[in-house]
């Protein structure tokens, strides 16, 4: 007897013996169950019109990364491949994470319950005592659904399979604490899956350290190999401006629902259907073990076709979202970050002009970060002095410093040396210790101290609370605005280091712990920015100075503070 003839449950068990003896798990086996096991509207599951899911579900390194474009089923797709992987492997525990605890628990009610439901199989092995919005028991495997957001690390659970799901959308630090669980895990899968924001974050620069498929098409008409590009491919009959000049305002203009994917050879149109297509790996002398896929519009031609896209172009306030949600691209705009070139405009030659009273910013660590300055006439904020400092340097140069400078305030990282800061306030009275805070307030910092709140000051005698996300907001604008400069003279010799610090984090958005999306400066994987940190504890120090009002971004960015301790 074949084992094409038998039943499914004997199929299964069969399975199960060869897993058993082998000891190996392969992930080849995922889309044979996906199909026989799972159901979608009523009819056995089936990857018709998304072929290319066939490649990613056959991956077989432990690491599988995707970066999607949105709308083309990967998300339903991981779940049935986490489904699979806890069915087929018996005894394991898997976990699932999502952005927040509210979106997890609605995508467990829209996506894992569907798909149990629709199953009578996977009903028979959903333990009903063990089946909630965080935790399901499938046979004696385990499955865990949670949020990133809002929690302080990972669940503590061993783990065999991580799933981070919209990885761009999650709390990094989180998703990084998660790897421990796998540990002593024999099989360590992972999975990550979102689409991309900015250039080497998140999914991207996952991507980047996988071997990276792409989908290829090979023209039906001239055999010539292309990857399919919207900007370079997409063309409209009649139109030969560029697509990104397509808004709601000119988009009854041009005809639209004609437009087509075309060959960059012959100029005709292709066929991409799945006889046509070839994944094609960017990088395979590179020694990488995982995989990687990028996952276009253009990989699911019957579901999304090119009108769509031009017509979704005009919905978005901001481009980048188009192309980062529609295209599955990487972008950024003005709004994410300060450019290179835009950071070494702020440099200037000359002589250093001549100032009575000094502001320091420390970012604290091994190594302490100085970035000392002062506040012109005119308002801008001129940096005069930037040093790397050892540890057990610090006393040493900080006396230094402050024996060639008149510095009237002081705001240092509150962390990680506690000690260290509160030393340095009971020493220097205009000492201050930064304590970020994520607030809706229009208040960029506030300025407390021991006297007024002593449980929350308990290591500290002075703190300014700084409005994290809203302060590195205005330290960009104002640079924009050239009220910002830094003396190239005396700071030249750390300006390259300077440089790569404040291009490392970018503005990204966030989901918060209500599902509402903000922007957060996130930091690389690297986290090379402690410049970054402390031109901002700099920039605060400056502005507690007393000189008078500073302009805020944005109407609602109104700097708003009192000084509580003279009251």
């Amino acid at each position: 007897m074949s084992e094409a003839s038998l039943s499914p449950s004997n199929r299964d068990h069969l399975d199960r013996v060869k897993s058993a003896v082998l000891q190996q798990f392969t992930l080849k086996k995922v889309p044979r169950w996906i199909e026989t096991r799972t159901f979608l509207e009523g009819a056995p599951f089936s990857f018709k019109h998304h072929e290319y899911q066939l490649k990613l579900l056959e991956e077989e390194s432990n690491e599988l990364n995707i970066k999607k474009c949105s709308q083309v089923g990967i998300s339903e797709v991981a779940v049935r491949r986490t489904l699979a992987i806890l069915d087929i492997l018996n005894d394991i525990h898997a976990i699932y994470t999502l952005p927040t605890a509210s979106f997890a628990k609605t995508f467990v009610k829209s996506r894992f319950d569907p798909v149990i439901e629709g199953s009578k199989y996977l009903r028979g092995r959903l333990n009903s005592k063990i089946d909630s919005f965080e935790m399901k028991q499938l046979g004696s495997s385990f499955l865990y659904i949670k949020g990133t957001i809002g929690q302080a690390a990972a669940i503590s659970v061993p783990a065999s399979l991580l799933v981070h799901d919209e990885v761009d959308f999650s709390d990094q630090t989180v998703l990084s604490s998660y790897h421990s669980r796998l540990t002593h895990s024999k099989y360590k899968l992972r999975m990550n899956l979102s689409t991309p924001t900015v250039p080497g974050f998140g999914i991207d620069e996952r991507m980047q350290n996988s071997k990276q498929h792409y989908n290829f098409c090979k023209c039906c008409h001239c055999s010539q190999w292309f990857l399919p590009d919207y900007f370079d491919h997409v063309k409209i009959p009649g139109y030969t401006g560029d697509l990104r000049e397509i808004t709601k305002e000119n988009l009854h203009t041009v005809d639209y629902l004609s437009a087509r994917l075309i060959c960059p050879h012959c100029g005709k149109e292709p066929n991409l259907d799945p006889e046509n297509r070839g994944w094609v790996v960017k990088n395979p002398d590179e020694a990488r073990t995982a995989g990687g896929y990028q996952v276009s519009p253009f990989d699911a031609p019957r579901i999304i076709k090119p009108s769509d896209l031009i017509h979704s172009g005009t919905q978005y306030k901001r481009y980048v979202d188009f192309i980062n949600f529609n295209l599955g691209q990487c972008a950024e705009d003005k709004e994410n970050a300060l450019t290179r070139e835009e950071l070494e405009d702020l440099w200037h030659q000359g002589e250093t002009p001549r100032f009575t009273r000094f502001a320091l910013g420390i970012d604290v660590g091994l190594v302490l970060h100085f970035t000392l300055g002062a506040v012109a006439d005119d308002g801008t904020f001129v940096i005069t002095h930037l040093e790397r400092v050892p540890l057990a340097q610090f006393w040493d140069r900080l006396f230094a410093l402050m024996s060639r400078f008149y510095i009237e305030k002081i705001v240092i990282d509150s962390m990680p040396y506690a000690d260290l800061v509160l030393t340095l306030q009971q020493r220097f009275e205009r000492a201050y210790a930064s304590v970020y805070v994520r607030s809706r307030s229009p208040e960029l910092f506030n300025m407390v101290d021991q006297t007024e709140d002593p449980e929350k000051l308990k290591n500290t005698l002075r703190a300014v609370n700084v409005n994290r996300d809203m302060a590195f907001d205005s330290l960009m604008a104002d640079s924009r605005r050239g009220k910002l400069a830094v003396m190239a003279g005396p700071c030249q010799e750390e300006k390259e280091v300077w440089l790569k610090h404040l291009t490392d984090m970018r503005r990204v958005q966030k989901f918060d712990a209500n599902d509402e999306l903000y922007f957060h400066w996130e930091k690389s994987s690297k986290g090379v920015d402690h410049y970054h940190h402390s031109t901002l504890y700099f920039y605060i120090a400056c502005q507690m100075l007393g000189f008078g009002p500073v302009e805020m971004p944005y109407t609602n960015l109104l700097t708003k503070f009192k000084h509580r301790s003279t009251q």
